[in-house]
């Protein structure tokens, strides 16, 4: 059930250049949150009136945990929040992955910051038994995230474009490298990039696997009110038309989507 409520600031911390992980008191929305879903962040400042939506990369009875990227004013304003610090937020917000049945290997497909969402789904996972392949891919060392937090994780395969740590590529190189060593079938959760995410579901059509895959978009309400965050639909009808990531979404089936050249 969606709340809009008071979260306290936990920890508040950088575990890469510019990444920062925060842990939130936030039972209203933690309780219910599923991997995929996210919370739209409230700020003081009245200038910007619109809240800012965020992955959640996990949620407890209690606990919230988000990872986002310093890249503007207000997440700048978010780094510089201290333990203690009330935070207005709203969620959880969106569609969830959704877990297939008689599959021998999950794989977590994720770029940069879409880490996020598929920390949540791994540790999911694992709570069940089951131990992901997770491939994560970041630009350069300094992007790539501490290695602490994928410390359960059995298989974890990190890569990097400048090949200063793990897989000299993407994430997509890395999983197309070992795609045929997986038991299949096989089914793919990603986000990350839209690159990354259309040659996901290239690679999908072409081996034939499930591929869900969490769009990261900017997102003005994400209520579905603005209709700013459009992504085209894949259809024979011509009225299909588009839809939308915050209320259709974020999570899509590669097949439901037609992605940009």
């Amino acid at each position: 059930m969606r709340n809009l409520t008071e979260a306290i600031v936990l920890e508040n911390n950088a575990v890469a250049k510019n990444i920062y992980r925060m842990t939130l008191k936030c039972p209203e929305i933690s309780r219910s949150a599923q991997p995929g879903q996210f919370v739209n962040i409230y700020f003081s400042d009245r200038i910007r009136i619109f809240p800012r939506p965020f992955s959640v990369a996990g949620a407890t009875d209690e606990i919230l945990t988000l990872i986002y990227r310093v890249v503007g004013a207000q997440t700048h304003q978010m780094a510089a929040w201290k333990d203690g610090q009330t935070v207005r937020i709203l969620g959880p917000l969106g569609n969830q992955f959704s877990v297939e049945s008689s599959v021998v290997s999950h794989v977590l497909v994720g770029g940069g910051v879409g880490v996020a969402p598929l920390m949540f789904l791994a540790e999911k996972f694992l709570q069940n038994g089951i131990d992901p392949l997770f491939f994560l891919g970041v630009k350069n060392r300094d992007e790539m995230p501490d290695a602490k937090l994928f410390g359960r994780l059995q298989t974890f395969y990190p890569s990097s474009d400048d090949g200063t740590t793990g897989f000299h590529g993407t994430a997509v190189d890395n999983f197309l490298s070992r795609l045929p060593q997986m038991g299949k079938p096989i089914v793919v959760y990603a986000c990350g990039p839209e690159k990354m995410n259309a040659a996901l579901a290239r690679l999908a059509e072409e081996y034939r696997f499930v591929c869900q895959i969490s769009f990261e978009r900017v997102m003005a309400c994400g209520l579905g009110l603005c209709q700013g965050c459009t992504v085209k639909k894949n259809s024979t009808d011509a009225e299909a038309g588009y839809l939308l990531v915050c209320k259709d979404g974020p999570v899509f089936r590669s097949e439901e989507v037609i992605f940009d050249d």
